[in-house]
């Protein structure tokens, strides 16, 4: 696949289990009902919410579409992960906020 390559969404599986053509309106009408029953936000704050929220399934769409983005993507989590959590610089950070803290 194509690293430009863009995923769009077609299908929709309901809480059901019913497989349904995908529809944004229906999306945006959800999370619009959300933010009026919440008073947490309006409609402009809705759309930006649907928008950003079809992006992201999309982009997750798209790199589970792509078996080499996706190992590749593993690889580097795992690499990311590992340099985050090692044991020697968790000791390390753990030791220097004790001395802080002292």
């Amino acid at each position: 696949m194509n690293k430009n390559s863009s995923v769009k969404l077609e299908k929709i599986i309901k809480r059901n289990e019913r497989i349904e053509n995908f529809d944004s309106d229906k999306i945006y009408r959800a999370i619009l009902k959300a933010g009026k029953a919440t008073k947490e936000f309006d409609e402009s704050i809705a759309k930006t919410l649907t928008i950003r929220s079809i992006n992201m399934a999309e982009k997750i769409l798209r790199i589970l579409k792509d078996p080499v983005l996706l190992n590749r993507m593993k690889k580097q989590a795992s690499l990311s992960i590992g340099a985050s959590f090692a044991l020697s610089r968790m000791l390390e950070e753990t030791e220097a906020l004790y001395r802080k803290v002292i």
